[in-house]
Formats: structure tokens, sequence, C-alpha cells
């Protein structure tokens, strides 16, 4: 068999029966935009499913898609890029133009430091279930940053009352400004 088509449906049957089907979920479109010598020439080349690999211990799989352009050079030297980029089949598929746009971000030397690893322009648009997983871990995230940021005061003023002793920060001030003079007098007496 030289390829797997592109509707190759792999054998269900050695599937779990606890699992549930999710072939129609994982579906997603992949295209393929080559620019011949600048991004204003790139196509969106047809991609073939090639290869399936299967991962059954970690429940996962690997699909190896394949796509072929023509090449004046035998190296492929006459290709300026290669971008890959994939959708999901139930969203509106993005137009060459977009691709093209980003194509021609990533190559400009005024603007490739900022888009040369920006995976949003390639890849499908967040699920809302994505949108609202990434918010949860945001708010998880800041009421640790919070909860750190309040340790580390007590700690402080912990360790500022060791040191400079006082109940209030305008005593522990009082006494932080005697020892800073001590100190410089050390300094002094050093010199």
């Amino acid at each position: 068999m030289d390829h797997l088509g592109g509707d190759a449906d792999p054998d269900r049957r050695q599937r779990r029966e606890d699992q549930p089907d999710e072939a129609d979920r994982k579906q997603d479109r992949l295209g393929l935009a080559a620019a011949a010598t600048t991004p204003a020439a790139a196509e969106e080349l047809p991609m073939q499913l090639d290869t399936v690999w299967f991962f059954p211990h970690l429940e996962r799989g690997v699909c190896i898609y394949r796509g072929r352009t023509t090449v004046a050079d035998s190296d492929a030297l006459d290709l300026a890029a290669v971008m890959i980029g994939y959708e999901r089949q139930g969203d509106a598929p993005r137009t060459i133009e977009h691709y093209r746009e980003v194509l021609t971000l990533r190559l400009d030397r005024e603007t490739a430091a900022a888009h040369a690893f920006n995976e949003a322009q390639l890849t499908p648009l967040p699920t809302a279930g994505q949108r609202e997983a990434h918010a949860a871990e945001q708010a998880q995230a800041e009421a640790q940053r919070d909860q750190l940021r309040e340790q580390n005061a007590r700690d402080v003023a912990q360790a500022m009352a060791e040191k400079f002793g006082g109940d209030s920060l305008a005593e522990m001030r009082a006494n932080f400004g005697g020892y800073a003079e001590r100190v410089n007098r050390r300094g002094d007496d050093l010199r």
C-alpha cells in the first residue's frame, strides 16, 4: 500500500470498548504553504496521510502527512521557505492570503523576531473548553502568586523585626537607621 487515503480508518476493532469514538473530533485539516522565491508566490500543497504510528501505552497516535511540489533545483534551493499549519475540519479554513501574510512576517527581518515562534498564526483557534481551562489555570497561578507575595511580605517583616527589633514599621525604620549608621561608621573605620 503506497499511501493511506485521507479518509483511511485504522482498524477500529482494536479499540477498547470503554474508549469513546473520538475519530470525528480528532480529524484536522493539515495544510502546508511553500514559497517559490517570495511569500507572495506561496501555494497550499495538498497533503496525504502517509504513515500512522500508534502508541497504545500512551493511548495516542501520530499521523505523518506528505505533500509535494515541483522544484527547479535538485536541492530545492529555489524555495525560500516551507511553512506548516493545521486547522480543525469544523472551522472555516483560513485563506492562502493568511498564510502568505504569516510567511511574510516570518521572513521580514523587521518582524521575524516577533513572529518566528507565534504558533497561534498556524494552529486552530482555541475551543471554548480550552479557553476556559486556560482561564482557570491563569486564575490558579495568580492566586498562588498572591499567596507567595503575602508569605514573602510576612517573612521579610519577621526577619526585619528579628534584626532591627520593634513591632511597628516606624520602630523598625528608626532601628534600621541606627543600624545603617553603624555600618557606615564601620566602613569609614576600615578605610
